[in-house]
C-alpha cells in the first residue's frame, strides 16, 4: 500500500493502527524501514485503558459496579417478569414514561456509562420499588399466597445511599472519557482530535476536586 502511495506521488505522514498485538508487531517492523512515517497506537483504544487504571486505583468504584451490573441484569431477566413489571408501573407512574435499564455491552466503558445512566434515571422508581417488595431481614421459602419480595441482595444495593453516591460519581468521570471515545472511534477521527482530547483529559483531572484520585 505504501509503494502504490508512493507511486501516486501521495505523501504519508503517519499511520495510525489497531492496539491488538499483531499490528503492534507490524508497527515496529514498518518504522524500521520506514523511518519518515510516524507509526501511532490506537488511541481510542488508549482511552480505553486509562479508564480501566481508574477501577484499579479503586476498591469502591470496582464493588459499586459490579452491584450496578448485578442490579441492571436482574431487571434484563426474564425470569424476574414480575418485578420488571412493577418496575415498570412505577416509572410510568413516576416519570409518566418507561425508562429501560441498560447492561454492558461489547463497548465496555461506553455501555458502563450508559448503564449508570439509565440506572440514575430510574432511581426513585427503584427505591419506590425497593419499599413496595422489601424482603424480611431472614428470608425463608416463601409461602402459596404470600406477597413476593425483593432478594435481599438486590434490596440492599437499591437502599444503600452510598451505592447512588458511587454511580453518581463513576458516571461524572467516564462522561468525558466517553464522549471522547465516541468521537476518536468514528472513521473521521483526525489528529488533531486526538490531541485536543489528550489535552481535555489532562486539564480535566488537573482541576479534579479529589487530588487523591486525579494523581
Amino acid at each position: 500500500m505504501l509503494t502504490e502511495l508512493k507511486n501516486k506521488e501521495i505523501t504519508v505522514c503517519a499511520i495510525v493502527t489497531d492496539s491488538a498485538s499483531a499490528y503492534a508487531a507490524a508497527r515496529r517492523q514498518m518504522r524500521i524501514s520506514n523511518r519518515s512515517i510516524i507509526f501511532l497506537p490506537c488511541f481510542a483504544h488508549q482511552i480505553n485503558l486509562c479508564v480501566g487504571e481508574i477501577f484499579k486505583e479503586s476498591t469502591e468504584f470496582k464493588i459499586t459496579v459490579d452491584r450496578g451490573i448485578r442490579l441492571a441484569t436482574y431487571f434484563n431477566n426474564s425470569n424476574h417478569k414480575f418485578f420488571i413489571g412493577h418496575l415498570r408501573n412505577q416509572q410510568y407512574e413516576t416519570y409518566k414514561k418507561h425508562i429501560a435499564i441498560s447492561v454492558l455491552g461489547e463497548t465496555r466503558w461506553n455501555s458502563l456509562y450508559n448503564m449508570c445512566i439509565s440506572l440514575l434515571k430510574t432511581q426513585q422508581a427503584l427505591q419506590i420499588l425497593a419499599i413496595n417488595f422489601k424482603p424480611p431481614i431472614v428470608e425463608t421459602r416463601r409461602q402459596q399466597g404470600e406477597a413476593p419480595t425483593l432478594p435481599r441482595k438486590i434490596f440492599e444495593i437499591i437502599d444503600s445511599s452510598t451505592f447512588w453516591d458511587q454511580i453518581t460519581f463513576i458516571n461524572e468521570i467516564l462522561d468525558p472519557y466517553c464522549k471522547l471515545l465516541n468521537l476518536l472511534q468514528c472513521d473521521k477521527a483526525r489528529l488533531f482530535q486526538v490531541v485536543h482530547s489528550m489535552n481535555y483529559l489532562v486539564q480535566f483531572w488537573l482541576n479534579y476536586s479529589d487530588d487523591t484520585l486525579a494523581k
